[in-house]
């Protein structure tokens, strides 16, 4: 690869910065970086919507070239903008190796613009931003431009909304010239070496190592982790730090820690749980979590959507608002569970047909268990916070609930295959065998999925797909309690 065909964008940029085979890896074996799943693909398009209406705050601009992406489309009809000293959106730039595309361009003063990276966070953050905008900089400057000032606008996590969406209100813009001053003049030399890493025939040899985790999971985690043995280090509960160390002096196993390393109690339980190959159960502990409970037994999960953008009145950007539920109600020992569940139809408010359905389903008396049960408690606040005449309801369910978390995240009970983790997704099948396998939803992509087939125009037949699938997860979410509640009896004797 000649280095006159290489272009470096921003991300790759970003990459480069991270880790070299990653960078190499992006231009020589495309293969290796997955597709953008579908929680991914929802984060883009939350990143679209918040870009537009940031273009609403410059009503004069006009964007480079529509539906292009490349250098050769972009740069030319950014150029033929210049001369008429309007706001440009999606203004494309190279210089060297860098290709950029600045969210916003804005002219100011006779000769001067100002740069607007626009990201759909609740802030700036160096790590995560500056590198970006610094890059862009030094694109536009290496074109000839006098930039005065470079600004990150980002959400404001204030901002409620209360009809149409006000841009003024719902973005703020930091000004980040003075950070990109310090940061811009190695750029240069960055992209040299980047070129040199992209050129190179074959691919760089990188230890797995902290960078392999700044600010997400690198995409080539699956690949550089794969020879790493099954209780590596990086599976140590709340020990991150320590497994990099550990595996940068060569220990790639817990089972051959020494006693010369020091552990929390919780991760000795852990390492004793790996040499054994057996769960780790402390009766006492357990039967105390189990004494506490009252029948009829509830067993309660709420799915949500967070958008940068807030869909209904009353709510900020990325705020949780439930649009599912499901609920498994034993009534006595030994009872069969009843199921009641709902999922939101329509474009309106979720939440009052939601409450509706949770008040008239919920029972009067016994414990609700949840898992991981913060978040049920937030929520239900949330709902109390949007009709206070629910208020004492709430107050009373929020007192009855047991959180299933409890005995997994104190370490009364730890199977070596949950790896480190007290999730529900990792002890339901250490404990009992089942899991999500089959089910085609789960986590983040949940909410965005009910945004994508609820407001935009979807076939009616895929519609209905994904709201079973959304019906099967949310319900294997209460089923797995139950059957995780059942093996903490036996496991309590």
């Amino acid at each position: 690869m000649n280095s006159q065909d290489i272009l470096i964008s921003k991300s790759r940029y970003m990459a480069g910065l991270r880790c070299d085979k990653l960078l190499w890896c992006t231009y020589n074996a495309k293969d290796l970086i997955p597709a953008p799943g579908r929680a991914l693909q929802g984060r883009f398009t939350q990143g679209h919507e918040v870009g537009a209406l940031a273009t609403r705050l410059f009503p004069e601009g006009v964007e480079a070239a529509p539906g292009k992406y490349l250098a050769e489309d972009v740069v030319p009809a950014t150029q033929a903008l210049l001369g008429r000293r309007i706001p440009i959106y999606e203004a494309g730039f190279v210089h060297g190796s860098a290709y950029v595309k600045v969210d916003i361009l804005n002219p100011v003063g006779r000769d001067e613009w100002d740069i607007y990276e626009v990201k759909s966070t609740t802030g700036y953050s160096p790590q995560k931003h500056l590198a970006d905008v610094a890059t862009q900089r030094y694109a536009v400057e290496g074109s000839g431009l006098k930039v005065r000032n470079c600004y990150l606008m980002h959400l404001n996590n204030r901002y409620v909304r209360q009809g149409e969406v006000d841009p003024g209100g719902l973005l703020t813009a930091a000004d980040v010239t003075a950070d990109v001053d310090g940061f811009v003049d190695r750029v240069e030399d960055d992209l040299g070496r980047m070129l040199q890493v992209i050129r190179a025939k074959e691919c760089p040899e990188v230890a797995v190592g902290p960078h392999c985790l700044e600010i997400r999971e690198c995409d080539l985690c699956p690949v550089c982790w794969k020879d790493l043995p099954e209780h590596h280090p990086l599976t140590l509960y709340s020990g991150r730090r320590l497994g990099f160390e550990l595996l940068a002096r060569g220990i790639e196993d817990l089972k051959d820690l020494h006693d010369g390393v020091y552990l929390g109690e919780k991760q000795r339980i852990q390492v004793e749980a790996v040499r054994s190959g057996q769960a780790f159960v402390d009766p006492r502990q357990v039967r105390s979590f189990l004494n506490q409970l009252r029948y009829p037994l509830s067993f309660l999960d709420f799915e949500t959507l967070g958008t940068a953008v807030p869909l209904y009145n009353g709510t900020r950007p990325y705020q949780n608002v439930p649009f599912q539920f499901s609920l498994h109600v034993i009534d006595r020992p030994g009872g069969e569970p009843v199921h009641f569940s709902f999922l939101a139809e329509g474009k309106d408010d979720p939440r009052p047909p939601l409450l509706e359905a949770l008040k008239s389903a919920i029972p009067r008396e016994g414990s609700i268990l949840a898992y991981n049960a913060s978040f049920e408690k937030g929520r239900l606040r949330d709902l109390a916070g949007f009709d206070p005449s629910c208020g004492g309801w709430v107050q009373d369910v929020n007192a009855r609930i047991v959180d299933l978390l409890i005995p997994f995240q104190s370490f009364a009970v730890y199977h070596p295959s949950q790896h480190g983790s007290a999730s529900m997704k990792a002890v339901l099948p250490a404990l009992t065998g089942l899991n999500y396998e089959g089910i085609d939803m789960g986590g983040e992509e949940t909410g965005y999925e009910f945004i994508r087939i609820t407001f935009n125009d979807t076939d009616k037949e895929e519609v209905k797909a994904v709201r079973r699938a959304m019906e099967e997860y949310c319900k294997m979410d209460t089923e797995g309690m139950i059957h995780i509640l059942k093996k903490l009896k036996e496991l309590a004797g």
